[in-house]
């Protein structure tokens, strides 16, 4: 479970933050959120999420290490329904079917956003599938979830590829 930190008397928005992911969808998952301090006393906030992601640009050698990935995503679950954005960097290819990568995230919520680093391994199954672990910490957020500080971990796994539907190429 993963604990986010927030000043008290920061209203009801103060319950919507992200934190235990557990992303379902495609390739590298990851998450989002340490802000800046406040006099008050801190409240823990638990909350879990999924997310589901789409790659929508990667770089040409990916997943070479040095290769980068952009994601975006739905999210669900504790403190609502929102939108993620990810970038990963491909950090090292331990085994033939291991990756290691780092990356950023932002969470765009009703009441704020979230921002967040993450670190974590993505290992190639033999069904042609893909899991993926990793930890992170939040780094900042807006409005609502201003001085948010936490970490979290997520899994995340990829079923093996759908077969592509046959296309039809129409001329004018």
């Amino acid at each position: 479970m993963t604990v986010i930190y927030l000043p008290r008397n920061r209203g009801d928005l103060g319950r919507t933050l992200m934190l235990n992911r557990r992303l379902f969808g495609v390739v590298l998952a990851g998450a989002v959120l340490t802000g800046g301090a406040f006099a008050q006393a801190a409240v823990k906030h638990h909350v879990s999420q999924t997310i589901k992601l789409s790659a929508i640009s990667q770089s040409a050698t990916y997943p070479s290490p040095g290769s980068k990935d952009v994601d975006a995503g739905i999210v669900t679950g504790t403190p609502g329904r929102g939108a993620v954005v990810q970038h990963i960097t491909i950090t090292g290819h331990p085994t033939a079917t291991t990756y290691t990568f780092k990356g950023t995230s932002t969470g765009f919520y009703a009441h704020g956003t979230t921002r967040g680093s993450l670190t974590g391994t993505a290992t190639a199954l033999p069904t042609g599938g893909l899991t993926v672990t990793g930890h992170g910490h939040y780094t900042g957020g807006t409005n609502a979830y201003l001085g948010a500080r936490g970490k979290f971990s997520f899994t995340g796994r990829r079923r093996r590829p759908r077969r592509e539907s046959r296309r039809r190429s129409w001329r004018m």
